[in-house]
């Protein structure tokens, strides 16, 4: 494909989880997304052993959550599914919405939706050699991905290190389920030079889904983002920090109405 000049390449793919791993997969997301909207002061551990078959409900765990103090841990149990939440350290001033600060699938790689990304990106970059050109990867996601779904996927599950005696944290990347960096902090799939998430894509609903673009780093042929007119997730200074920059959405980029084809 060329474009402004540039001459680059863009391949899609579309992964998919086996049926027990999809279906845990959403659960396990859904499960997330419901701790993460439940207000707490703290950060959350979870843990899971086994395969979900079944939303289990948080409604009497919420009451505990609520009521806990860092370092108690609470589980739910049943079906062949052993489900740990443990209380971290206190969120203190952050701005940090969400509760879960760290997730554990037993023998499972990472957290599900990053597993997605991963799988992803293990098919398709290093399958054509060296291209000279940027390459970018498009994935569109069936599943719930949020933006630390991508920055696991990319950089390694976020984990917390809790200190018993004084209650304080720090956090780190486990670089072993990185795609861009190896377990020793080198870079990795240098020949990827972005990205591109595309949620729940299908023709009738393209006016509602706005891709987004990713850069990679230290892409050895990094893609121009003057030539990308819809957002994109800029890589600071900081390794695995990114700032989003707006852009226009699919409906503006097509000329299609929002709510196309309805109207």
């Amino acid at each position: 494909m060329a474009g402004g000049g540039q001459v680059f390449y863009v391949e899609a793919t579309v992964p998919d989880l086996p049926q027990d791993d999809a279906i845990n997969q959403r659960l396990c997301d859904e499960l997330i997304n419901e701790l993460n909207k439940t207000p707490s002061e703290y950060y959350l551990d979870v843990d899971f052993e086994g395969l979900l078959r079944n939303r289990p409900s948080l409604k009497g765990l919420k009451t505990m959550l609520e009521n806990g103090k860092p370092g108690e841990r609470f589980g739910l149990e049943g079906n062949g599914v052993k489900i740990v939440i443990t209380i971290l350290q206190y969120k203190k001033e952050t701005k940090e919405e969400a509760s879960v600060a760290t997730v554990g699938y037993g023998a499972y790689w990472g957290s599900p939706g990053a597993t997605i990304i991963r799988k992803a990106i293990d098919k398709k970059a290093t399958k054509y050699g060296k291209l000279g050109r940027p390459y970018l990867i498009a994935v569109n996601v069936k599943d719930f991905i949020t933006d630390h779904c991508l920055l696991n996927a990319l950089f390694g599950d976020l984990c917390v290190t809790i200190n018993p005696k004084s209650g304080e944290g720090s956090s780190k990347r486990d670089f072993h389920t990185a795609k861009l960096l190896s377990p020793k902090g080198h870079r990795q799939n240098t020949r990827v030079s972005e990205i591109i998430v595309l949620p729940r894509l299908v023709p009738w609903g393209i006016a509602q889904i706005t891709p987004v673009l990713w850069h990679n780093p230290w892409a050895k042929c990094p893609f121009p983002p003057e030539l990308w007119q819809l957002p994109q997730q800029m890589p600071n200074k900081s390794e695995g920090v990114y700032e989003k920059k707006d852009g226009k959405t699919i409906s503006d980029l097509l000329s299609l109405p929002p709510n196309w084809p309805g109207g």
